[in-house]
C-alpha cells in the first residue's frame, strides 16, 4: 500500500463527498482524514476495493 495525500487549504465548512483511488490488488483499505498537522486522525472509513481505479464515496463532513 502506498499512502497518498493532498493538503488543500479549507477556509469554510466543507464535505469530502468522494475520492478517486487506484488500488493495486483488491481488498479492504482504510481511508483516513488527517488534520493539518498530519498527526491526528479526524475520520476513517474502511472500504472494499476492486483492483484498479474507482471512485469511493466518503461523505466526510
Amino acid at each position: 500500500m502506498t499512502p497518498a495525500a493532498s493538503s488543500p487549504d479549507v477556509l469554510s465548512d466543507a464535505t469530502i463527498k468522494s475520492v478517486y483511488v487506484d488500488a493495486t490488488g483488491a481488498g479492504t483499505r482504510t481511508i483516513e482524514l488527517l488534520d493539518g498537522d498530519g498527526g491526528n486522525v479526524l475520520q476513517t472509513k474502511d472500504v472494499n476495493l476492486a483492483d484498479g481505479g474507482q471512485r469511493v464515496t466518503l461523505d466526510f463532513p
